[in-house]
């Protein structure tokens, strides 16, 4: 399978793109090359800023590539997956990849899910490594977007809102493209804002429960991701004005998230039961 920067990269050459252009977008011309091998990822904006110079969108690069914009191995597939298939299967290509490549994350990634399979919860020292990487990052790739949903359950409130801040910003790029994993992804974080903002009193104030509203209310959805559309429809009638100074809210997000939840039931374990 070829990376997906390959056939960027020959795109760009089809349209005699030069690379100087490129590099108006921070991106240096080795970095480019590394991303062309598939030894380096680009984030979700200098993606979009790279499709939007070769006037091309999510779905047309998908389209080019003919494989989804994923890891080989996605956390949803990682959850959906046979437990003998992900010990034997997923964990083996991740290590394998971990050994070529510059890190390892993919391989802890998969580690985790096998611990939370196996255990019910989180394993702490992939956990700290992997909330590091997500702290560390201002802009999510389609990577950090898969951890992010990830350990989504397990952040404390003020990290969460780190995360999903960032988290809300990478995620506006899939206007064009959301994949089935991404519309996962969301459903889990916006669940957890929910949950750990709008229905904990002591961490609820008014610029927090705006974020989150507006976040789901701008969240990409397409004609197949019904459950999102609920979310943002819900979102809509809680944002008003004047239910934010109403005691009733507590009812309301109450019902958000019980709707919430009813929906994210469908996306295979994102979740850890703890």
């Amino acid at each position: 399978m070829r990376p997906y920067g390959e056939v960027l990269n020959d795109i760009r050459a089809d349209k005699n793109v030069s690379i100087s252009e490129i590099e108006q977008f921070g991106i240096s011309k080795s970095r480019w090359y590394r991303f062309v091998a598939g030894e380096a990822e680009l984030s979700l904006k200098e993606l979009i800023d790279v499709l939007t110079l070769l006037t091309m969108t999510f779905s047309e690069l998908a389209m080019a590539v003919k494989v989804p914009l994923f890891r080989p191995f996605s956390t949803v597939s990682m959850f959906a997956t046979s437990l003998d298939q992900l010990k034997n299967d997923v964990i083996e290509t991740e290590k394998t990849v971990a050994e070529a490549g510059p890190d390892d994350y993919g391989y802890q990634v998969a580690q985790m899910v096998l611990y939370i399979r196996e255990n019910g919860g989180y394993d702490p020292t992939l956990f700290a490594s992997l909330k590091k990487l997500l702290l560390e990052n201002d802009s999510y790739t389609i990577f950090e977007l898969n951890v992010a949903g990830l350990l989504a359950y397990g952040l404390t409130p003020e990290e969460f809102m780190v995360v999903y801040q960032r988290f809300a910003r990478s995620i506006t790029m899939f206007n064009t493209y959301l994949p089935i994993d991404v519309w996962g992804i969301a459903m889990q974080m916006h669940v957890q804002a929910i949950k750990k903002f709008l229905v904990d009193p002591k961490n609820r104030n008014r610029e927090n429960t705006r974020f989150i509203l507006e976040a789901i209310i701008n969240q990409p959805a397409t004609d197949d991701t019904v459950e999102l559309k609920i979310l943002r429809r819900l979102a809509m009638f809680v944002r008003d004005d004047e239910m934010l100074e109403k005691p009733a809210l507590d009812d309301l997000v109450k019902a958000f998230l019980d709707a919430a939840e009813r929906e994210r039931a469908g996306v295979v374990g994102l979740a850890p039961v703890i």
